[in-house]
C-alpha cells in the first residue's frame, strides 16, 4: 500500500509540475519519456491530456528492456493509446524523432540521465524534466589530490562523498542546460521519505540554443575545479 500511495503521489506531483511550466497551451504535445520502465507516469500524463484537457498526444518510450517495452506496447494498446509507441533502445542510440515539446527522465540510472538531457538538447525540446538517480560517474571521479583543500573533509566519508557527488552531478547539469537557453530549477519531487533520490531538474527553453560563453566557461572552471563533471559536459564538448 505505501508503494502505492507514493506512485500516486508522484503521479500527482508530476502532472502539477507540467501544469504550473505553463506549457500546456497548444494543442499537440510530443513527449518523449527516457528510460521509460513500465512507463506509468506517461501513461497518466497522457491520460490526463488527452481526456482533461483533450490535446491530441503523441508519446514515445524508451527503454533497453526488452519485457518493459512489451508491457508498455500492450498496456499501450488496451487503453486505447493509438499514438504512443515504445521501443528498446539504449536513449543515446535512439533515432526516430526530430521533434520534442517534453522530455522526460525518470530516475533513468547515472549516465542514462545525461543521455536523457543530452537529447532534449538535440531535439531542442520545450520542456525538460529529470528526476536524476544513482550518480556513480561523478562520484568515481572526486579525488583527493584534486579536490580543493577546503573540501577535502566531504569527501573523506562515503556517505557526504556520494551526497556531494549527487549535488555537484545536478548543479552542473542545470548550469548546462541554462547554458543553452534553458530557465531551470532542481526542486523537491517526491518526499524525503519515499526515496532520497528526489531532485527534479526541471527546464524550460526562454531563448534559442545560442551557448553562453561566459556561463560555458564557468563550467569549464569547475570542471578543472573538481577533475570531474557529469557525461553531459562531454557530450556537449564543455
Amino acid at each position: 500500500m505505501k508503494s502505492v500511495h507514493a506512485k500516486h503521489e508522484q503521479v500527482s506531483r508530476f502532472i502539477a509540475m507540467i501544469t504550473q511550466m505553463g506549457i500546456l497551451d497548444r494543442e499537440e504535445l510530443h513527449i518523449v519519456d527516457c528510460g521509460c520502465g513500465k512507463a506509468y507516469l506517461s501513461f497518466a500524463l497522457f491520460e490526463y491530456l488527452q481526456t482533461r484537457l483533450h490535446k491530441k498526444i503523441y508519446l514515445t518510450g524508451l527503454d533497453t528492456n526488452r519485457d518493459v517495452i512489451r508491457y508498455c506496447t500492450a498496456e499501450a494498446e488496451k487503453r486505447g493509446f493509438d499514438t504512443a509507441s515504445f521501443y528498446q533502445t539504449a536513449i543515446r542510440d535512439f533515432k526516430g524523432s526530430n521533434k520534442a515539446d517534453i522530455v522526460i527522465a525518470l530516475h533513468a540510472c547515472d549516465t542514462a540521465t545525461d543521455d536523457a538531457l543530452a537529447l532534449g538538447l538535440s531535439l531542442n525540446a520545450t520542456a525538460i524534466l529529470a528526476a536524476p538517480c544513482c550518480h556513480h560517474y561523478v562520484n568515481a571521479r572526486l579525488k583527493r589530490s584534486t579536490t580543493p583543500a577546503l573540501m577535502l573533509p566531504i569527501i573523506r566519508d562515503g556517505i557526504t562523498r556520494e551526497r556531494f557527488a549527487d549535488l555537484l552531478t545536478d548543479t552542473m547539469r542545470s548550469q548546462i542546460l541554462r547554458a543553452y537557453g534553458y530557465e531551470t530549477h532542481m526542486t523537491e519531487f517526491v518526499a524525503q521519505e519515499h526515496t532520497s533520490k528526489n531532485i527534479m531538474i526541471s527546464a524550460i527553453r526562454k531563448s534559442e540554443q545560442v551557448p553562453d560563453e561566459t556561463l560555458l566557461e564557468h563550467i569549464r572552471n569547475e570542471r578543472i575545479r573538481w577533475n570531474a563533471a557529469p557525461k553531459l559536459a562531454e557530450y556537449m564538448s564543455i
